[in-house]
């Protein structure tokens, strides 16, 4: 097969497929979970992850998908709101998704939060979409044209 013909070296992709999804959002969020404490509450610590799982699943369908623009966009609604502080966290968040978990294509959903006692419980599904999953099966590149017939896929 000629150089040209080949395809590029993919990254294992399975290895995220084995991972669970809640214990890979804790990680991810891990610069707003290192400021609980005692007097966190379970509602800022959902609320941090509520902004966490914004930023993961626009990343990600950012990549799924041709022609999106979806970090953009929530970066767009936090200066609408003229949030510094919020538009500072969007970009760590961001960062640490395209330096630590940039191969990891699946979606989150269906995520809960309790925190007891000092104890952190993070609960979460993770999704893809099927016709995403049969081009990474197949070794094709991402993003993909979006097909409205796409449905998401429970891990």
């Amino acid at each position: 097969m000629s150089p040209s013909k080949r395809k590029s070296p993919q990254p294992d992709k399975k290895a995220f497929f084995q991972r669970k999804i809640s214990a890979t959002l804790i990680d991810f969020a891990k610069p707003l979970l290192d400021h609980i404490d005692e007097h966190t509450t379970e509602e800022q610590i959902s609320i941090g992850l509520m902004v966490a799982v914004t930023v993961w699943n626009a990343m990600v369908l950012d990549r799924w998908w041709t022609g999106q623009d979806n970090l953009n966009k929530v970066r767009s609604l936090l200066l609408e709101k003229n949030n510094p502080q919020g538009t500072h966290l969007i970009e760590v968040l961001a960062d640490r998704k395209r330096k630590y978990f940039s191969e990891d294509l699946r979606a989150i959903s269906d995520y809960s939060v309790s925190y007891k006692d000092g104890h952190l419980h993070v609960h979460a599904e993770a999704r893809i979409d099927r016709v995403v999953l049969e081009a990474l099966r197949s070794g094709l590149s991402l993003p993909i044209p979006r097909k409205s017939e796409s449905q998401t896929t429970v891990m």
